[in-house]
C-alpha cells in the first residue's frame, strides 16, 4: 500500500523518458510531476515533510514545476512517456520526478499522498535514427513491408 515510482531514460533521439507509478489505489487521479531541482522548491528546502499537513510519511522530493494529470488503471498503476528529441543540448541533462495521487490510505480526510522521488539522467550521445523493414523476396526492394521506426538498421541480404 505504498505509491512507488520507477523511471528510465534514454539517449537524446533514442527513445522516451518513462515514468511509472505502482501501488496506488485503482482508478484514482494521479499527477506525474517533473522538476529541475531536488534541493529547493522556491524558498523551501527539499525534501519537504508533509506530516504537518496530516500526511505522515509523505514528502515532496522535487520542485514540482510541471504536473501532468492522468488516472491510475484498475491495478493502481500509471505511466508517463515523454519522447526525448535528438537535441545535443539535452545530453547528460537531469530531470527529477515524483507522483502526487488521490489516496485515502494515508489520511482519508486529506485524500492525498506522494510517491518516492526519481532522478532521470538523459544519455550522453545522440542516438542515430534507424528503422527495420521486414519483408520477403522482392517486397523489401521498395517501400513495401512492415516498418518499425526507431528500431534498427535497414539491411538488404542477397544470397
Amino acid at each position: 500500500n505504498q505509491n512507488r515510482a520507477y523511471g528510465a531514460s534514454a539517449d537524446p533521439g533514442g527513445g522516451d523518458l518513462v515514468f511509472d507509478l505502482f501501488g496506488a489505489e485503482a482508478n484514482k487521479q494521479a499527477s506525474a510531476c517533473l522538476g529541475s531541482s531536488s534541493t529547493t522548491w522556491g524558498s523551501l528546502a527539499l525534501p519537504l515533510d508533509l506530516s504537518s499537513l496530516l500526511l505522515p510519511g509523505c514528502k515532496i522530493y522535487c520542485d514540482l514545476a510541471v504536473a501532468l494529470p492522468m488516472l491510475t488503471d484498475g491495478a493502481g498503476a500509471a505511466q508517463l512517456r515523454l519522447p526525448i528529441p535528438a537535441n545535443p543540448s539535452l545530453a547528460n541533462g537531469v530531470v527529477f520526478g515524483q507522483w502526487v495521487v488521490r489516496d485515502s490510505r494515508v489520511n482519508p480526510a486529506v485524500n492525498l499522498a506522494t510517491s518516492d522521488g526519481i532522478k532521470f539522467t538523459i544519455g550522453s550521445e545522440i542516438a542515430p535514427q534507424m528503422s527495420v523493414v521486414s519483408a520477403i523476396a522482392v517486397l523489401a526492394q521498395g517501400r513495401n513491408g512492415f516498418v518499425q521506426p526507431g528500431r534498427g538498421p535497414v539491411v538488404k541480404l542477397v544470397w
